[in-house]
């Protein structure tokens, strides 16, 4: 498991969207497991959490080469500096180095 969740959010082909760890376990799991992994469950965020440990300290590499994965980037881009609400606040507003809390990015 070593270096797996340096590769997500990734899209994947066979589910034709993009997908986080989590996402991944809960479509995945009934298959190779026999059981059943609901996104946010307990059983779920553990394995998650697992997988995720055995990448710490490496660095992420996200793949954004196909067509799909560089579309949800851009929509998570127009997302991400999307101003809502009645404050008209974006995310960006505070998770971008050179506003607010400079982190989280």
């Amino acid at each position: 498991m070593k270096g797996v969740a340096t590769r997500y959010p990734k899209h994947v082909a066979q589910y034709r969207r993009v997908m986080s760890v989590e996402d991944f376990l809960s479509v995945h799991g009934p298959e190779t497991t026999g059981r059943s992994l609901r996104g946010e469950s307990a059983e779920n965020l553990d394995l998650a959490v697992l997988v995720k440990m055995a990448s710490n300290g490496m660095p992420v590499g996200v793949d954004v080469t196909s067509p799909q994965a560089r579309a949800a980037l851009a929509r998570g881009k127009a997302s991400f500096y999307r101003r809502v609400g009645q404050r008209n606040h974006a995310c960006a507003d505070c998770h971008t180095p050179d506003k607010g809390a400079g982190k989280f990015l």
